[in-house]
Parts: structure tokens; C-alpha cells; sequence
């Protein structure tokens, strides 16, 4: 067996980080389309670049993410809306057949099925499979983020990955109302995180991260909240990893529940980010 991926930086939506960046995957167990040709090796660039694809850039990963499960998320960034799902079965990011998600028709009223986009990559001469709603619909699609609406995803199946018809619920977004855009952060100091409104349900947290935009491959490790704290920090410790200059704090807030589907473990998840520059000093 040979080493194919290594833990990774963040590389952005809650099931992206889970996956490139907690599964030391190892290259026996391959699975592949039987009808695929038989492309040249790929990179771990090529990896990464495909699971950053089916994100929203900027998005940040919680940090309690089981990186063993497949993910299936909606998103928010700065009013986008998104879906995405990876499937992962050990060293592989698996096929799943067609996955569609519920959204609302504009104009309205009523609901119908969206079909995600499969994505693929060659890796070790192999296809990675990745599904998202930003190929075919990069400005957004139309999801409620109102903590009462429920996100459905309908996901067909393969002879890797069972078929699935479930839903999350959604969330609210949130503002930022410290540290303010722009803000100076001593590396030596604690920084000071809030957010308003905090909210009553246990089954919410907040993530937070900031990452360096003068060396991209630094970030602070996130930090996990209660969602009712209204509050954290992230501490001199981790701020004085970063390098000084420019970087991004983010602030997500997410609910993640964990099936159990013919055997195979997939998280369901909804996050709505919010984005801050700083100065690190």
C-alpha cells in the first residue's frame, strides 16, 4: 500500500476540510467506474482542486467533522446559496449515482428537484467524484436559511454508495459584531470573536478560523462554540502561527447530524459563513 493523501490544510466547506484534511488515506481499496478509461496519474493538487470546486470559497469547516463519513452540505456565504456531497468509502471519493436537492422555484410558488453536478478528477490513474450546485449555478440557488425550513437532498445511489432521501434543517446567518472589518490583531494577544444573534439551540455551534492571506498554507486551527455563547476566542497561540499582514476570519454557523445509511456513515450539514479582513501585527 502507498501513501496517497496526507493530512492537509483547510481547504474550505465543512466536508471539504473533513475529508482532505483528516483521512491519511492509503492507496489499496480503489474503487473506480468500470466504463472510465485509463487516464494518466494525477496530482494531489488535482485533489484538492476538485474538492475546493464543489465548495464556496471562503467557507469554514467545522472542526468536529468525522473525516471517515461521506458529507452532504448546504451552504451560505454572504447570501450564496449552495449545496455540495462527497462520498468516501476509505481512499476513495466514490460515485453516487444522481444527487438532486430540493429548491424553490423562482418566481415561486412551489419546489422542485436540482440535479448537482458530478465533477471528477483523475488521482494515481483513478476517478475522485465530487457533486455541487456551483458549476451550473455559481451565483446561487434559491435554499431558505430561516432555522425552520428543512433542506431535502435526494441522492439515487451506486454499488458504492446506498441511495438516500433525507434533510437538515436549515440556519440563520449571523453578523459579525466583533472583531469589526479591517481590524488590527496583535499576534500576542487574544483575539475576541462575537456574533449576534446568538441563538437557543443546542444542536447549533459556530466554527471559527482565520487564515493568513500572506502565506496561504497557514491557518489558525478552528475554534468550536456553542451558538447560544455569542462569544469565543481565538487565542495568541494560534494567532502567533500566522505570519504578519493581511488574513481572513471566518465565522460559521452549522448544524451537523450523522446518519447511518445500510452501513455507510453520511453527515448532514447546513453552515452560513461571514467574512472579516484583519491585519495580523
Amino acid at each position: 500500500m502507498s501513501a496517497r493523501l496526507r493530512p492537509l490544510a483547510a481547504v474550505g466547506l465543512a466536508a471539504a476540510l473533513a475529508l482532505a484534511a483528516t483521512a491519511p488515506l492509503a492507496g489499496c481499496g480503489k474503487s473506480s467506474s468500470p466504463s472510465a478509461p485509463s487516464p494518466p496519474d494525477g496530482t494531489l493538487a488535482d485533489v484538492i482542486a476538485l474538492i475546493r470546486s464543489a465548495t464556496l470559497p471562503g467557507s469554514v469547516p467545522p472542526p468536529n467533522v468525522d473525516g471517515s463519513a461521506s458529507l452532504i452540505a448546504s451552504s451560505e456565504l454572504d447570501g450564496v446559496h449552495a449545496a455540495s456531497a462527497l462520498f468516501v468509502s476509505g481512499v476513495s471519493l466514490l460515485p453516487a449515482g444522481d444527487v438532486h436537492v430540493r429548491v424553490n422555484l423562482v418566481p415561486g410558488p412551489g419546489v422542485a428537484d436540482l440535479l448537482l453536478d458530478q465533477i471528477t478528477t483523475h488521482y494515481q490513474g483513478q476517478l475522485e467524484y465530487a457533486y455541487t450546485s456551483l458549476k451550473s449555478h455559481p451565483l446561487g440557488i434559491e435554499l431558505p436559511f430561516d432555522a425552520a425550513s428543512w433542506h431535502e437532498f435526494k441522492v439515487a445511489g451506486s454499488g458504492q454508495v446506498p441511495a438516500l432521501d433525507d434533510s437538515v434543517r436549515s440556519v440563520t446567518p449571523m453578523a459579525i459584531t466583533l472583531p469589526a472589518d479591517g481590524a488590527a490583531a496583535p499576534r500576542n494577544a487574544d483575539l475576541d470573536v462575537t456574533w449576534s444573534p446568538s441563538g437557543a439551540d443546542t444542536t447549533v455551534y459556530v466554527a471559527v478560523q482565520v487564515s493568513s492571506l500572506v502565506d496561504t498554507t497557514k491557518t489558525a486551527v478552528g475554534v468550536l462554540a456553542r451558538d447560544g455563547d455569542g462569544a469565543t476566542i481565538v487565542t495568541a497561540a494560534q494567532l502567533g502561527l500566522l505570519p504578519a499582514g493581511s488574513a481572513k476570519l471566518g465565522v460559521a454557523r452549522f448544524r451537523l447530524t450523522y446518519r447511518n445509511v445500510a452501513g455507510h456513515k453520511i453527515g448532514m450539514a447546513c453552515e452560513s459563513t461571514r467574512l472579516r479582513s484583519l491585519t495580523l501585527n
